[in-house]
């Protein structure tokens, strides 16, 4: 029969043992620590702040820290220099002005400003009565003047004006001062341009405008027996002041006036409460000198305290706690005394755990709403989701304490699947289902995985050791039968809507396909090899079939018979998978070894949570998984199991606002002015540039991630995932902005916020200067080229028409000379021919007429020589002159009594000579060698050649009788035709004589 009532009727069996656990719904809080080892200056932290920027700032006992969200920049005093705070002993509060810039007090250093623009502290120089730099300074606040306040000790107030860099002091009254020396330190507030600090038994109140001092609440706190105030809490919603002692916290309505009492020492002995804070959630907390921290609920008056367990990492790190801070994001931050710094989510959480350090096994719910989960090693818990209690059903015998599956047979009675086979369970007694026959029957160890009752009304069962087929009677079943086919470890079962069976094998083996043929499972087709399949979800809208398997999600088309494996490439974080579960907005959610996932079919995207959302773990377990009637889902592993509804999922509303946090020029650091300016200006060789940034958003930083964009350089937005490094190398000058948009950990993305711009100027070669200059000197160069050229052109054309000349000339001459020589030689020949004919006609003696015929016709021939040897070309040289000088000489005077001596150098230089130079010099000293022969009676000419550096002498000198200089007309025209063939090659031409000494020609060449 169905199971009716059995929750009513379970307490009623003796034979099974309960007991209660009652736990908060939404499990332990956990702390996240930063110690010295993650860079934290030291672990006593005695101030927090957050800066309109974003970043955190932590003050301890030796020097502040400013904090990313990644690592820590510790600031110190730097004996002997100027910059570095005044000491490292930081006091509680930070203050921020109008300009970004940040105050800080210490103890027994005064008051240090740190300059935003500059990235440096200064000291600010505030001396007290005693004339001193260096006392206790408590920072208070700024007032509507822009005044800054602050405690010098215990027992003064002091103001600052910054404007004109004045400071004066106001002592306490007899009645405010502690009595002892120095006393406590105090706290203060200012609200509304009044001062509120702490005293012994009061909150004293100062008036700025009227200078005057006033008690407040000093019998109200006597009354509650504590001896003294420690701290204070500014409530600015509802204008209320918390004040904490050393055995409660007191509210103090600044309008109605009215107080009220809470008492901490119900629950703790000595609950000092050191630190307040009052968050969004009308919770108060309060950081206690030894019993950790407290959460006050002030909506129903119940107190949650949360202290160190050595043996839990994410517990409070230590119970000593100087300062409480809520960042802009819910987050708070906890600042203790010896264990550095703690921070806690105070959002709601968005997967809650329970059963924590419970290995969890299945899950089912019951008609009642009950959620029955199954455990290794722990048996059954029963959960009653409206009381959040924990019933734990334990008991030895009917089943194993492994409970890996907990369902209903065909006919509805509860069975419980276990490592000692299947149980029923009814009105409180368990009942043995036995296998038949009992050869099959594996006595112990033969785990069950799934359960399943299909469409033809028969249980599967899938075991370690293979698939058991139920057989019923009288509604139950009878007996268990393994499958001869499957004797393997069965994973899952499923039947689909077109009646096939879907049993999926562990290890090397296959997901099968089995359908019923006259009662009998037939397999009718294998596939997906080692695919392990651990869970199945048919979309019968679609017709497709989604498996979660060891090699991802896989989408199986039922009507083709197709298959697609979406993994890690396609986003998931972890391709182990074990199970699948749909929402109602369709999307999928997935368990595995690394988080949980949720994938969106349509859009093909997958977001992914770890254990620092909240899970119990990065690892699940197999068959650990269940969607309720009212769409709760859950997914236990290996630490509990988590419990939520995906509609009701929502994401963290705070964006991380963008920074930067660092600045390299060609890979140096840069100073801090430059860091923070809002446009630098590099020269062309500074064109490395890299950025490091960070997403000031610390709910979950380490799952922040980013995009950024060099405009200017980059087309588009460049993904970087968690990377906080761009690095630019080679930029060509321009001006460029840098931006970077951050997501926080729910990937809920903040503004696109413009981080710097950069302009690398262009080298001097491109400065418009230089471009002038170079225009300029360039169309000059370009002028004077032009103008070169066209001279060039213009002394090319002149060359050409001077050579045209110089042939035109060469011709004329070549034309004369031919006319002159040959013409006259030949009209000599014509008329001595005419002459000789004559003579024989009238019988005279023609042999004289006949001699000088032939000596016309040998000068003839000696003339034409001369001009064939001018016009060559292969004669153009010195030694070829030289050759034919001598020849001529030498034939000249052969049959002259005079001697010829020939001075040349030996060698003669090898220099190339123009015909016309060449044709020149042979006629001159030819000239000057027929006067030595024909007119001289000389004994001695001498023809000698010499070479001078470029120049180059030729001379003709004989012994004769030489002649007077003054008288040439016995020459003829010879020396003045030496002379115009000298001035024709430009040389210089020299005639020395006289009468009795001889004659000396010397014509002078340069080459």
């Amino acid at each position: 029969m169905r199971m009716i009532h059995y929750l009513t009727k379970i307490r009623a069996f003796g034979f099974i043992f309960f007991f209660f656990v009652v736990v908060n719904a939404y499990g332990q809080r956990k702390f996240v620590r930063y110690t010295v080892d993650d860079g934290l200056s030291q672990s006593s932290v005695y101030s927090i702040f957050q800066d309109s920027k974003g970043f955190m700032w932590f003050g301890t006992g030796d020097g502040l820290n400013r904090f990313d969200g990644y690592s820590f920049e510790q600031h110190k005093n730097r004996a002997g220099k100027k910059a570095g705070l005044s000491n490292n002993f930081m006091t509680a509060k930070a203050l921020e002005d109008k300009n970004g810039n940040l105050w800080f007090g210490t103890r027994s250093g005064g008051l240090n400003k740190f300059v935003y623009a500059r990235q440096q502290f200064e000291h600010v120089p505030l001396y007290n009565s005693s004339g001193r730099n260096d006392f206790d300074c408590e920072l208070i606040g700024f007032d509507s003047k822009g005044n800054l306040w602050f405690l010098n000790g215990s027992n003064t107030l002091g103001c600052y004006d910054e404007i004109t860099s004045k400071t004066f002091f106001i002592k306490m009254p007899e009645g405010i001062r502690y009595s002892g020396e120095g006393g406590p330190n105090r706290m203060g507030l200012l609200v509304n341009d009044t001062i509120f600090f702490i005293g012994n038994w009061k909150l004293v109140s100062f008036s700025v405008v009227s200078k005057r001092f006033c008690t407040l609440l000093e019998k109200e706190i006597r009354a509650t027996g504590s001896v003294f105030t420690v701290s204070l809490c500014l409530d600015k919603k509802n204008e209320t002041i918390w004040i904490g002692t050393e055995k409660g916290v007191m509210q103090y309505h600044l309008i109605a006036k009215t107080h009220h009492w809470i008492d901490l020492t119900k629950n703790h002995k000595a609950p000092i409460a050191f630190a307040l804070v009052k968050d969004n959630y009308n919770r108060l907390w309060i950081g206690t000198a030894k019993s950790g921290l407290l959460c006050y609920n002030l909506t129903n008056q119940t107190l949650t305290t949360f202290q160190n367990d050595p043996s839990n990492p994410t517990s409070l790190s230590f119970d000593i706690i100087r300062y409480l801070f809520i960042d802009r994001s819910d987050n708070l931050w906890i600042g203790t005394d010896g264990g550095g710094i703690n921070k806690t989510d105070l959002k709601s959480p968005k997967l809650n755990v329970l059963a924590e350090h419970t290995f969890i096994k299945c899950f089912y719910e019951d008609y009642q709403k009950n959620i029955w989960v199954g455990t290794h090693e722990n048996g059954i818990l029963i959960i009653n989701r409206k009381k959040n209690q924990i019933h734990q059903m334990k008991r030895k015998g009917a089943f194993g304490n492994i409970v890996s599956s907990i369902t209903t047979d065909v006919y509805g009675n509860l069975i419980i699947g276990s490592d000692n086979g299947v149980d029923y369970y009814h009105n409180g007694q368990f009942e043995e289902v036995p296998c038949c026959p009992r050869a099959d029957r594996v006595e112990s160890n033969n785990l069950v995985y799934d359960i399943y009752n299909t469409d033809a009304k028969t249980t599967l069962v899938a075991t370690r050791l293979g698939l058991l087929e139920a057989r019923y009677k009288n509604r139950k079943i009878d007996s268990l039968y393994l499958n001869k086919y499957f004797r393997t470890l069965i994973l899952r079962i499923h039947q689909s809507r077109d009646k096939r069976i879907w049993v999926s094998t562990a290890g090397n083996s296959y997901l099968f396909i089995l359908k019923y043929n006259k009662g009998r499972l037939e397999i009718t087709d294998s596939l997906l090899w080692q695919s392990s399949v651990r869970c199945f979800y048919e979309d019968t809208k679609t017709g497709i079939m989604w498996m979660a398997s060891e090699k991802g999600l896989i989408r199986y088309n039922l009507q083709q018979n197709t298959y697609t494996q979406i993994t890690t490439d396609d986003g998931l974080a972890n391709n182990y998978l074990y199970a699948v579960i749909p929402d109602k907005k369709g999307q999928l959610w997935l368990s595995s070894n690394k988080g949980l996932m949720c994938y969106n079919p349509v859009k093909k995207t997958c977001r992914n949570y770890n254990v620092t959302d909240g899970l119990q773990s990065n690892e699940f377990n197999t068959g650990a998984f269940y969607k309720s009637s009212s769409g709760e889902l859950f997914f236990g592993g290996i630490n509990g199991f988590n419990a939520f509804f995906p509609e009701t999922l929502k994401d963290n509303p705070y964006f991380p606002l963008a920074v930067l946090t660092s600045l390299k020029i060609n890979d140096g650091s840069v100073p801090g002015q430059m860091l923070t300016s809002s446009h630098i200006t590099l020269p062309f060789d500074s064109s490395t540039v890299t950025f490091e940034f960070a997403g000031l958003e610390f709910t979950n930083q380490q799952k922040n991630e980013y995009r950024y964009l060099l405009e200017g350089w980059d087309k588009t937005w460049v993904f970087v995932g968690k990377t906080r490094l761009a690095r630019y190398s080679n930029l060509p000058p321009g001006t460029y902005t840098f931006k970077v948009q951050a997501s926080n950990n729910d990937e809920v993305w903040g503004p696109q916020t413009v981080l710097t711009h950069i302009h690398i100027t262009p080298p001097y070669w491109e400065q418009w200067w230089f471009v002038v200059i170079a225009v300029a000197t360039g169309l000059t160069l370009l002028i004077l080229f032009v103008r070169q050229f066209v001279a060039r052109k213009l002394r090319a054309k002149l060359q050409e028409m001077e050579k045209q000349q110089a042939v035109q000339k060469e011709r004329e001459r070549i034309s004369k000379d031919m006319h002159d020589d040959l013409g006259s030689g030949l009209s000599r020949i014509a008329i001595q021919s005419e002459l000789l004919k004559h003579k024989l006609k009238c019988n005279e003696n023609a042999e004289v007429q006949a001699e000088k015929i032939v000596l016309a016709s040998r000068e003839l021939v000696d003339n034409l020589s001369e001009i064939v040897w001018a016009l060559n070309p292969r004669h153009d040289s010195m030694q070829s002159l030289m050759t034919y000088l001598r020849e001529f000489t030498t034939d000249l005077f052969e049959e002259s009594k005079a001697r010829c001596l020939f001075l040349f150098p030996d060698p003669i230089p090898n220099l190339s000579l123009p015909s016309e130079v060449r044709r020149n010099i042979y006629l001159v000293l030819k000239e000057a060698l027929n006067n030595s022969y024909k007119y001289a009676a000389a004994t001695q000419v001498t023809l000698e050649m010499k070479v001078n550096g470029k120049e180059i002498i030729f001379r003709v000198a004989d012994n004769g009788k030489g002649f007077d200089m003054n008288n040439t007309r016995q020459f003829g025209n010879g020396v003045a035709n030496m002379q115009r063939r000298a001035k024709n090659i430009k040389a210089d031409l020299t005639i020395q004589s006289q009468s009795g000494k001889g004659i000396q020609v010397e014509i002078q060449v340069t080459i």
